[in-house]
């Protein structure tokens, strides 16, 4: 009979330490790097902290949440995090938002791929990624959130899809490589600031759907030459010498600082010049045909 007993104990310790083994149904934390972890809640909400760099993979399906990717619809990364994984989130496609400060501050960061399905990047969401040098903003975003490329200095080029509705304040401020920018018919709103100090941006055509330019826009464009505004767009216009103007040229927004021109006469029909519609123009003398004084605002 002891005999018995003891058999039945020997089992069930040893079913209880296959028991144990087993991995559990459904990880939903692990390690990611060598003081970074990650943890994917029931909202879908991947969150990724600690400090330093996360491990890199040569093909996303290495990563450690590969397996729940259809399950991930918002990724925040904390600010001690100093490298991400180009492949780290590539066919993620179920991910809705690029979080707050998600990438802020991920130096080595070069590139990364944002699926289709994401319809928001947040604020601060790539600031400081001093060495990312090209992102494709997909056709399914509809807001670039504030300051959310800000100093990202070697982006060359940027496609905003005429999805974006809004691109917020001082999206692109300090991208000092920028030559091009593509802004699609689709884009209504452009925040303060939104491509202040892109020193390389010669020119930028804005489309017709485009009913709000903020304030500042172009501060600090040194080497712009010309704001191109659609002939259908009906809140803004531009002339031949590229000066931004608002529709019926009562208002005069901003004079591109590289024009080459070296004289430029203000329409009759200006009685409004906008902050720092000038300034910088060291080509440029001014000379009016318009009698009336000019309101400085």
């Amino acid at each position: 009979m002891k005999k018995k007993i003891l058999s039945l104990i020997v089992v069930l310790c040893m079913l209880s330490g296959i028991i144990t083994a087993l991995p559990a149904s459904a990880v939903t934390s692990s390690q990611c790097g060598s003081n970074v972890n990650w943890t994917l809640d029931d909202n879908g909400t991947l969150t990724i902290s600690g400090t330093g760099d996360m491990w890199n993979w040569i093909y996303n399906w290495n990563s450690p949440w590969y397996s729940s990717r259809g399950s991930i619809l918002n990724v925040i990364i904390d600010n001690g995090v100093t490298n991400i994984c180009n492949e780290a989130f590539k066919d993620c496609v179920s991910l809705t938002s690029i979080g707050n400060q998600a990438f802020e501050n991920c130096t080595s960061l070069t590139s990364i791929n944002i699926p289709d399905s994401v319809i928001s990047i947040g604020k601060l969401a790539f600031r400081s990624c001093f060495n990312l040098t090209s992102i494709n903003i997909p056709g399914s975003v509809t807001n670039i959130g504030d300051w959310a490329f800000e100093y990202c200095s070697s982006l060359t080029g940027i496609n905003i899809p005429g999805s974006v509705t809004s691109i917020g304040y001082g999206a692109f401020a300090g991208c000092r490589s920028l030559t091009g920018i593509t802004i699609l018919n689709g884009v209504t709103s452009i925040g303060n600031h939104a491509f202040s100090d892109c020193e390389g941006l010669t020119s930028i055509n804005i489309p017709g759907s485009v009913t709000s330019i903020g304030d500042y826009v172009f501060s600090g464009c040194s080497n712009l030459t010309s704001i191109n505004i659609d002939m259908n767009n009906n809140y803004y216009s531009s002339d031949d010498f590229g000066v931004l103007f608002n529709k019926n040229k009562s208002r005069l927004i901003k004079y591109p600082v590289k024009n080459v021109a070296t004289g430029y006469s203000i329409p009759n029909s200006v009685t409004n010049i906008g902050n720092e519609a000038f300034s910088y123009c060291s080509n440029l003398s001014i000379r009016s045909t318009n009698p009336r004084p000019k309101s400085l605002t």
